[in-house]
This record gives structure tokens, sequence and C-alpha cells, in this order.
């Protein structure tokens, strides 16, 4: 089966999403592996070492180049689909969806050719800004023979919102994230615990909840935390965040920093009050740290409790510390779940299993669809 793997995002998690499934696919003795990227993407170097045919398209950097080039998108999805029908591909896969595929996702599909994307979210999280989110659901969704879902709890919201077949969608979870670069530090030295909130900051990632319970026990039990991520703070993380325990760096964070930022924690706290699930989780596995997350989302879905991480009882200041505590005061226990998230994070292993779910779909798809 020939399938093209299709990524126009620029930067963040799809690209390194991206990257991984390919890795995995393209060991798959089944497949044919095509890939199609932005020249903007900053993976693009990275991933073109993996020796897969390329489809390069210019993107944009920008607002301004977003606006002028967005004007050409039909050339673009018309040069994309004689690419297609010139590599007989078989099946496409959209590993996030972009805000051009609405346009593109109609010229995908064709005689013999299926469609299948990976939905991350369902719905908006509260405070994104976009607004065209809805149409491009449906246009990616009335347009896909099968959509993957890295999550039950995405999956639950996809077919409640757009009453989409749910026999068409099949659960893939989120493998471990490595980063090149990265070097794990012996256990627990001896020196003061330190925790790591990373990724974008908007409101729905709890960073205050964070704030506010960390200040009640760092200093009691000797806790550092990092904030690392950019994003527009409240009042009330904003002032939390001066706590001289507390290390602020609030930017984007480029793809060679990640490693040494997440080999420096020995705890990652992931504090969201609404989620689908979270790659910075899946980050974390892949450098060997546990986690402790709220009891939101998909969240649940990607923590063995007791074994990768713990799960606070709720999403309150009080549960959350008590949550943060329950591994930073039991060393036999946090040794256990750093083990345990060390064996969650053994790359090949995990994505392999990954990169067989996806090609059973694939090939159910290829049966069932009617193209």
């Amino acid at each position: 089966m020939r399938v093209l793997l299709w990524c126009w995002g620029r930067r963040g998690g799809g690209p390194r999403y991206t990257l991984q499934v390919a890795r995995a696919l393209g060991r798959l003795p089944s497949l044919d592996l095509y890939l199609s990227l932005s020249r903007q993407s900053a993976l693009l170097s990275e991933t073109k070492a993996l020796g897969f045919p390329i489809f390069e398209v210019d993107t944009y950097q920008g607002l301004l180049s977003a606006a002028w080039r967005t004007l050409i998108v039909p050339r673009v999805a018309h040069h994309f689909a004689a690419y297609l029908d010139a590599q007989h591909i078989d099946l496409v896969l959209c590993t996030m969806i972009h805000p051009w595929s609405g346009w593109v996702a109609p010229r995908i599909r064709a005689p013999g050719r299926s469609y299948v994307f990976t939905a991350h979210d369902a719905i908006p999280h509260p405070g994104d800004r976009f607004i065209g989110w809805n149409p491009l659901m449906r246009a990616n969704l009335r347009h896909a023979d099968g959509v993957l879902l890295l999550s039950e709890h995405v999956r639950d919201q996809l077919i409640a919102r757009y009453r989409y077949p749910v026999q068409r969608t099949w659960i893939v979870p989120h493998g471990p994230l490595a980063f090149p670069g990265q070097k794990l530090e012996s256990d627990r030295p001896d020196r003061p615990q330190r925790l790591l909130f990373f990724g974008r900051i908007r409101p729905y990632k709890g960073l205050s909840l964070l704030l506010e319970a960390f200040t009640r026990i760092a200093d009691r039990h000797d806790l550092y935390l990092a904030v690392v991520g950019g994003g527009e703070l409240d009042a009330r993380a904003a002032r939390l965040a001066t706590h001289p325990r507390v290390h602020l760096d609030n930017r984007w964070i480029p793809e060679s920093e990640v490693a040494a930022i997440f080999a420096a924690a020995d705890l990652v706290v992931v504090p969201c009050v609404e989620a689908s699930q979270s790659g910075v989780v899946a980050a974390a596995y892949g450098m060997g740290v546990p986690v402790v997350v709220t009891p939101v989302g998909g969240l649940r879905e990607q923590v063995t409790v007791g074994e990768t991480g713990w799960v606070a009882a709720d999403t309150t200041v009080e549960a959350l510390a008590d949550a943060i505590l329950t591994l930073c005061t039991n060393p036999a226990f946090y040794a256990r779940c750093r083990a345990g998230a060390r064996r969650a994070g053994q790359i090949d292993d995990a994505w392999d299993g990954i990169a067989e779910r996806m090609a059973t779909f694939f090939q159910r798809v290829r049966r069932e669809s009617p193209a």
C-alpha cells in the first residue's frame, strides 16, 4: 500500500508527531511511505533524513505571508493532487489538520484513493482563537474515509458533536516523543526536586492552579518549579510566578532546547482544567520522567497510575498539591514511577505497536472505502 503522510504545520507538536509516525510506518514492509511537508517546517531536514520521497510546499512564516499565500491555495491543492495521482498513492493520512486542509481535503479523495486524518482535538480549547475551527473540521470529516483519535475522550466528543460514525474511527494513543540530544540524569541526585510545566501558556493549561499548589508546598519540601513556554500569564499567575522557587522562561522554545529542559526535571506536571490529551506527557515519557496530571479529558488515559505517574483526585489546589507530594515525598514510589516512565518511553517498541495499529486501520479503510 502506498501511504502519504501529510503535515503542513511549521512547528510544535505536529511536525514532531509526524516524524515519529514516519519512522514507525517506514519500518513496515507492507507500506511504501511518502510525505508532504511545509518547506518552513522546523523539522524538515530531520524528516528528510529518513529518506522517504517528499512533496514540499511553501506555506508561510507570519500573518502577512499567510494572507497572500492563502490566495494561491487552490493552485497548491491542484499540484498536490497531481502528485498523488502521479505516485499512485492509495491512502493519505493527515497527521494534523492545517488551516488550508479544508480546501485541500476535497482534492485528495479520488477513485482508488482514501483519506484519513488524525483528530488531536474535537473542539477548540477554551481561550484558543480559531474562528474557522468548525468549518475546517466539518470539511475534513465530510471527505474522510476514517479518523484516527489519540484518546477515547476525543472520540466521544467527535461523535457527540459531529455525529460521525463510530465504526469509521480508530483509537491509536499518542506515543512517546524523542528529541535530539536528550540525556537522562542519574536518579534523584542530592539536590532539591525539580518540577516542570512545559508548553504553550493558555487559560485551559491550568498554570495558575499549579502555581497556587506549588507555593503552598515548595518551601516545606524543598521543591523548585520551572515554567517553560510562551504565552500570556493572567494576573494571578504573574503574581505567583515571582516566588523565589519559580523559574519562568516565557518564550517559544526551539526544538534544540527541549531535551535539556526535560532532562533537568524530576517530575512533569500537566495541570490542565480542560484537555484532549497531552504531547507534554508523551515528551515526558520519551525522556523517562514521571508525570502528575489533573483528571480531565484524555489525560487520565495517558497515565498508568502508580507506574508512570499519578492522577490528581480533582482539579483543585489541594488535590494537585497532594498529587505532587505523593511522588515527591516517597522516594521508593518515585523510583518506581520513574522506571515505569522510562519503560513507557522506549521509543521504537512503543511506536512499532502504534504503526501496526495504524496499518490495520488503513487496511480496513481500503476495504470499506467507497473510493
